[in-house]
């Protein structure tokens, strides 16, 4: 299944957000960290294989019209 690329943007924003958003250092919130920025990097792998724009192109043009 392809995302589009809106809704790889979003599904990205969202996990960056829950990552910031994160409070303490317990052992359960680094392994829930750990596996939020594996997802992260999984998902900007697929997009980059996919011939899509990188991390940074898409940080640096949020907020304009695609």
């Amino acid at each position: 299944m392809a995302l589009s690329e809106k809704t790889y943007e979003t599904i990205l924003d969202l996990i960056e957000n829950k990552m910031s958003c994160m409070e303490g250092w317990d052992q359960a919130t680094s392994r829930e960290r750990a596996k939020l920025e594996a997802c992260r990097r999984e998902l900007i792998e697929l997009n980059e294989t996919k011939g899509r724009r990188s991390e940074t192109e898409l940080h640096s043009s949020a907020g304009q019209p695609a």
